[in-house]
Formats: C-alpha cells, structure tokens, sequence
C-alpha cells in the first residue's frame, strides 16, 4: 500500500492542520483500502472507523502501562493494572468522559455527543473516527458544524482533549462546549456505595481538583485527578446532579445540556454525592468561523500547583515534543507483502497494514500492565513477548524480568499477577494451579536467547514470591535467571505422572476452559489427569534448558537428569496418548481424567462422543515429537483437522461439550459454537496453522490463515485491523462469526510467529540464523525486517521464480541449497540483507 504523501508526517502538524490531513484522506482513500465493518485503511497506520449497531472497534493510547481505550462508540476507558481510572462502559452503562455541543433550536438546544457516548434520539449527525498510532480523533459532522475532538497521551502520561468546531452554515448561531469527566480513581472496577464518600471536587483557579481516598493494606492512599481549562469559573461544576439537572436524569437527558445554563452553583462537591468535573461554555460561532479549545487531565498523588494553563501552543507542544506512541514506534515497517494472488488477490492493499498493526497489537500488550482483565496472564505475557522478541528485543528482556520475579519459591508460576496496589502492599495474585503456566516461560527465553546472544541475561537478579495454598507472602529468595528456570522445571518434573509418565493437569492446562481433568474423589488436591499438549511442551522445553546448559557449561547433572525426563515424557506420550481408532487410523487424546477413568478426544469420550482436540494434534508436530517417531503419520493429523474444520477455521474441539458432561470442567456451561467450546478459537487455530506449515501441507496452512484473517470477512463485533480472539457460529443462537474480544488475545503474536518462523523461515540458534521459509505463499513479494543477535537484518524473498530450487543471496553470491544457515560473525552492525528466491 502506498504511504500517503504529505509534506509534513501527523506528529509534525498543529491540531487545525491535522484536522485538515484527516478530512482530505477521509475523502481520498476510505473506499480504497476498505476493512469489515466499515473500516478501512486511510494509510499504513491510520485507520478510519464508524460507529456499529452490533460491535465496537477500538483503539489503545498508552504509557507505562496506564492505557486509554478510544472506543468507535464513542466510549472512553482508562485503567493501569488494578487501577481504574474511567470504568468499562461500552455495555450500555452513562459514558463518564463525554463531551457535547449545542445546535440550538426554537429557544433551546439539542445536545449533540462529539464522540457518540449518550446521543439522545434526535441525534441525526454524521460521525466516524480516525484511529492514529498517537491520538484519536473523533468527529462530528451537523447541519451547522463540524467538530473534531483529539485525544492523545505524552509520556508522563497526562491526557491531552483538544476540540475543533467550525461554523460550517453562511450564518452566525449559538451553541456551547459541554465537557463531562467522572473519573473512578479506585482500584475497583466500578463505583461502590461508600466511594462518593471519600472523594472531594473542587473548582480551581485553572481548572478543577478531584482528590479521592482508598484503604489498602492498612494504608490510606490518596488520588489526585486534575483537569486544567482555560474556561472560566462560572462555566465550571463538581455536582453531578447539577450537570444533569437532577438526581436521577442521564448525561442524554441532562436539563442543562437542553437549556445551554446551570440551575444554580456548586464549586465544591464531596461525601453526599458524587463529586465530577463538567464545564458548559456558551458562544458564538460567525459563519465559516472556527475555534479550538484544550484540557488537560492528570492523574498524580500529590497536589501539584496549578501555576500553567493549557492553552493551544502547550497542547500541540506536548503531540509534536512529547506524544507517547501505541506498541512498537517502527511497527509500520517490519512487514511489507506485494502482489497478492488466489484467494487474498482482492485484499491485495490490506495485507500489508494489517500485519504491521498485527505487530504494533502485539507489541502493545507485552508493554501493558494488565490483560483481558485487570491482572496479567503468566501464559499471556510470555507468548507476547514471543511474538515481540524480533522487534523489540530490548523491552522484551525488561518485561521478562518484571514477569519472572513473581514465580513462587517452589518454581510454581501464578496464572495471574499484578502491581502492588500500594508501595510495600503484597501484589493481587491468581494462584491457580494451571500446570502450562511454566513452559510459556522456558521457551521464550530460548527464543530470546536465541535472537539476541544476550547470554548474560541468565545471570540477572530476580526475585521470587512464597506461595502458601492461595497465599501470597513476601520472599527474601533472590537468584538468577537460570536457577528461575530450573525452578520452574522442576515444578513440572515433580508433577509427572508416575502411572503414565505424562504431565499431570492439576487445574488445567491453556486449554483453560477444561479445567476438570486434575480433579478427583482422593483425599488430595488433585488426580493424575493429564494434559498432553502440557506434556509436549514440558518434552521441548527440556531439549531447550539442556541447549543452554550446554552453551554455558552448567548444570551437567540436571542435563542427564532432564534428558532422562524427555524419554519418560516419549515414551509415556506414545504408549498413552496415541490410540488406534475402529477404522485404523490413529488419534491424539487432549488427555484424560484421574486414573484414566474418562478420555478427551476418543473414539469414545466420557459423554459417549467421538471427540477431536486441536491442541494435542498441532503440539505433537511443535514439540518436533512428530519428526523424531513414527507414532503418528501426517495423514493422522491432516485427517483431524478436517474433522475439525468450519466455516471459520480449524476449531478447538469437535463436537462441542454439553453441559451434562460436568468432569471435563466449565466448558460445558459455554453456549455450543462459542470460544473453545465448538469454535473456531483463533490461537489455537494458529497453533494448528503453524504445524501445517511445519508440515509443509502449505495449501492446507494458507486456506486456514484465509479463513481466520480478520479483513477476509464481511463483518466484525470487533476491531478489524487487529486480531480476535475467536469467531463463535451456532445459527440457533443468532451467532456467526461474533468474536467476544480483540487486542488482548494470544492470536497476534501466533500468527507473528508463523510469518517469522515459517513464512520467511527465520530460526536463529546460538551461532548463527537458518533461513528455510515456506515455499507457497500467496504473494509476489514479501519483505520483512527484524533484529537478530542485535543487528538489523532485512530478508526479501520472491515468489514465482524459474527457478526448482530455493536461491538465497548473500552478500552478492549466490547458493542454491534447500536451506541457508548465516553464521552470526559474517552480520554488520549497520545493514543487512538476504534475498531468496523461491
């Protein structure tokens, strides 16, 4: 896709100008790079959407973590961790940041919502909105006026609300800007009964002081939020009740946003009800004429004085100088695909955006400080940072050592973690014991170690937690890196099966929603219910601990030992998890229930179905079992994901599970045809993916990846410029192709790892880079640009040639070999490039 040209980029325009460059690519180019939805792509990274009936598309503005969510919906949400600053209210709930003009008529004014949030019935107005890496930009187009409202973050994390309203009619009228901020400024999720009693709202000479107060951990804790505005002070309220006109009205049935004045005067609000920060300013627009108008909000826990205000140049200031951009900065460079044929022809112009802000979306979430939810998911955090690994190694190696100093004494690893919500305040934990938590773990920080050779992050200090039960206790164990590893695989050595020589469930494996096979009639925690696609991981990341050892020359009896587990692991998995079905073909269990009193994914399951798993299947072929026994054909597998193909893709598990079959777990109280129950689950879906490509079934691999490619569908609930975390079919329910979330979902940084791994073939190991990419792919041309052992390497490769072999180019010759290997000391700091030709 061609970049729009432009004499200056966005971060080097003033407000008015970039008010100006969005309207002129609206025009220009939202029918020429169209998304689902009504989205479309106005360049490589700005993205135009539209408000929908039936979905949400949505856009994150953040900074160390603290993370603004700009909703097409006109929704704003702002949290960081356990920390909330604007609540969830995209189901419907009163927005509680909004703002609203007034189109005056017959003696009083029809409030109409800049951003969408509570629009009344007669709000007949055109809105779309622009998502750019840096701001949002919301805009609003009447009978009289367009307005425009940007929101952007800087890197101390002040929010920045600019509006623009031109008079767009040859007459003058009157009209008003109405601002509305109810931040929460709790660590709960939504506002509790006592919470109005420990907030105080005051006007300001500059703006306004919301300060609340919270009890944690013994410790009172107080939240400052600001808002500086240049309006003045008669055109200020703290009074909820006083902005909407009463007790009970909503911000769509405010009085004063009818009448365009208060009803009365309030400067400070405190204990009886809730304290806000709302501004209502009337004036004149002449005709054609055009103004602007900025605030500021913070967040701080101390009162800072408010000796500055925001006028338009500090505003602008602060986006040229100082704006904090979503995920990775060069994302909209690492992939570019040209000449798209066969089924992805017509998507030929997206294809190139799409990735690059599949990679800005993964990149995002190994930033964050909170996932779908208000902790961080061990398991989701390390396959994020896998998929960040080629891009920003540099922040993937902080995050890593955030993340491991969280891991218990005994190397179990939480499922979920958080920020304390206090200095020296015990962080909130999900102590769970979902058995894969680990093996996330060890195979990103070979696959770090690999890209990189920063070996010396083995030694760097972490420290640890005491879990005792559901417990968490402070730990004075520190270590390094490598003793956390081993931690954390003896952990998962100690809960192998003795019976079956496979890893035992406990609470479950990724496949969370099954979190049954480690229960049991015993007098103990838990059964020997096994995971096997828990068991494969375990199998591969002990042949990756025993690589590292190996290069440091440590640990020679854990070596033996751990090679000694991986034959047990083999020989368990193939005299238990491999059965021979009635027609001679041979399946894969998912696993099994204590004792092996029932089965997942037989002939025969313990509701009586003849059941596939994907996960099993796609691992047997990661863990690289399948290409060091013969226990299991290439047939077998492609067999199964036929049996497990749909409309949308490879699903997780086929047929669904009823809600009668109680020992599998929760699953069953899943709808049928919805997340992994009997759908296309998207990250798993990519995990199967990603074997067939291992697999070199390649036309298998790519009408897979077609099927699950957000811009190859007619419409999304979610936001289609991004992965989704699964699309959900059951006719009788209504539902075919809803997904129930999109950023925060491992499906990005899945499909990153296939275009890295297999597409383009990268696979560093410890001395140098192999290059074996697919041989198929539906393109002219693909380029991708990367780090690898700290130095930029570029690889283009073109598809089509005469040629029946791959050619690789190195450095100006020529190699005509099935698979090229770089050794690390023939990389330049400045420059690299390979070219193959396929």
């Amino acid at each position: 896709m061609t970049k729009y040209k432009s004499e200056r980029a966005m971060s080097e325009l003033n407000f008015v100008e970039q008010v100006a460059k969005i309207l002129q690519l609206k025009k220009e180019k939202s029918e020429w790079c169209k998304l689902p939805s009504g989205c479309a792509y106005l360049t490589d990274n700005i993205i135009l959407a539209y408000p929908q009936e039936s979905g949400n598309s949505r856009y994150p503005y953040s900074c160390d973590g603290r993370t603004l969510w700009a909703y097409s919906s006109g929704d704003i949400v702002m949290q960081e961790g356990l920390f909330t600053i604007f609540p969830d209210t995209t189901r419907g709930q009163e927005p509680v940041c909004a703002f609203f003009i007034g189109d005056e008529a017959c003696g009083h004014y029809v409030p109409v919502s800049v951003t969408g949030a509570a629009s009344g019935l007669c709000d007949a107005v055109e809105r779309f909105v622009v998502f750019t890496p840096e701001a949002a930009f919301y805009c609003t187009l009447t009978k009289k006026d367009m307005v425009v409202l940007r929101i952007f973050m800087d890197k101390q994390k002040n929010t920045y609300f600019s509006v623009y309203i031109k008079n767009i009619t040859a007459k003058e009228h009157n009209t008003y800007l109405a601002a509305f901020f109810n931040p929460l400024l709790t660590h709960g999720a939504v506002e509790g009964f006592w919470d109005k009693c420990y907030r105080t709202g005051k006007v300001t000479e500059h703006g306004f002081l919301l300060e609340t107060k919270e009890y944690l951990s013994g410790n009172r804790v107080n939240h400052y939020a600001v808002l500086e505005s240049d309006a003045g002070e008669e055109c200020k309220t703290t009074s909820r009740t006083q902005f909407m006109g009463g007790v009970n009205r909503q911000l769509s049935a405010s009085i004063p946003l009818q009448t365009g004045a208060w009803q009365g005067d309030k400067k400070v609000t405190a204990f009886s009800e809730t304290a806000v920060f709302g501004e209502l300013r009337p004036f004149a627009l002449a005709a054609g004429e055009e103004k602007t108008f900025h605030y500021k909000f913070s967040i701080t826990q101390d009162v800072a004085p408010l000796n500055v205000k925001t006028n338009c140049i500090n505003a602008d200031r602060a986006f040229i100088q100082n704006v904090s951009v979503t995920g990775y900065v060069n994302a909209d460079n690492t992939f570019s695909v040209k000449g798209a044929v066969d089924a992805f022809a017509p998507y030929a112009e997206v294809f190139t955006p799409f990735l690059n802000n599949v990679v800005r979306q993964v990149a995002f979430c190994t930033l964050s400080k909170n996932y779908a939810g208000h902790m961080i998911g061990m398991r989701d955090i390390f396959q994020q940072i896998q998929g960040s690994i080629p891009t920003m190694p540099q922040y993937c190696r902080k995050k890593m050592l955030e993340a491991l100093s969280y891991i218990g004494e005994d190397g179990r690893v939480p499922r979920q973690y958080s920020y304390g919500q206090a200095e020296g305040a015990l962080p909130a934990m999900d102590l769970r014991e979902f058995i894969d938590q680990g093996v996330w773990i060890i195979a990103t920080v070979y696959t770090y170690l690999q890209y990189t050779d920063d070996w010396m992050f083995l030694y760097e200090e972490c420290g640890y937690y005491k879990f005792e039960g559901r417990d968490v206790k402070f730990s004075k164990r520190r270590d390094d890196v490598l003793s956390h590893l081993v931690s954390v695989a003896d952990y998962l050595v100690a809960n192998i099966d003795p019976a079956t020589d496979c890893l035992c469930a406990l609470y479950g494996d990724w496949n969370d929603a099954l979190d049954g096979l480690g229960k049991t009639d015993k007098q103990q925690p838990f059964g020997n219910g096994v995971s096997v696609m828990a068991s494969l991981q375990l199998y591969q990341n002990l042949e990756q601990l025993c690589a590292i050892f190996k290069h440091e020359g440590k640990y020679s009896e854990k070596f033996a030992a751990y090679q000694s587990v991986r034959e047990r692991l083999k020989k368990g998995l193939i005299q238990n998890a491999v059965i021979k079905s009635a027609n001679g073909s041979k399946k894969i269990l998912h696993g099994w229930g204590d004792d092996r009193s029932y089965y997942v994914g037989s002939d025969c399951d313990g509701d009586g179905a003849c059941r596939d798993g994907l996960t099993s299947y796609a691992f047997w072929v990661l863990s690289d079992l399948f290409f060091e026994t013969s226990a299991i054909s290439t047939e077998d597998i492609c067999s199964a994901y036929r049996r497990l193909d749909s409309k949308y893709g490879l699903k997780t598990f086929e047929p669904y599970f009823p809600e009668s079959f109680t020992e599998v777990g929760r699953i069953g109280r899943l709808p049928k045809g919805t997340a992994e129950n009997g759908a296309t689950y998207i990250h798993a879906t990519l995990f199967g993916i990603l074997s067939l490509f291992k697999l070199k079934e390649y036309s298998f691999a790519w009408e897979q990846l077609y099927k699950i490619l957000p811009f190859t569908h007619k419409s999304l609930s979610t936001s289609p410029f991004v992965m989704s975390n699964s699309y959900a079919y059951n006719p009788e329910l209504g539902l075919d192709g809803q997904s129930i979330s999109d950023w925060f979902t491992g499906s990005g940084c899945v499909l990153l790892k296939i275009f890295y791994d297999e597409i383009f073939g990268i696979k560093p190991d410890a001395n140098g880079v192999w290059f074996d990419p697919a041989k198929i792919a539906p393109f002219q041309k693909a380029t991708a640009i990367i780090q690898v052992k700290g130095m930029p390497l570029t690889i283009n490769i073109f598809y089509g040639t005469s040629s029946n072999e791959k050619k690789f180019v190195w450095q100006g010759q020529e190699y005509f070999t099935s698979a090229f290997y770089l050794p690390t000391e023939q990389l330049k700091e400045d420059k690299n490039e390979i070219r193959i030709y396929l």
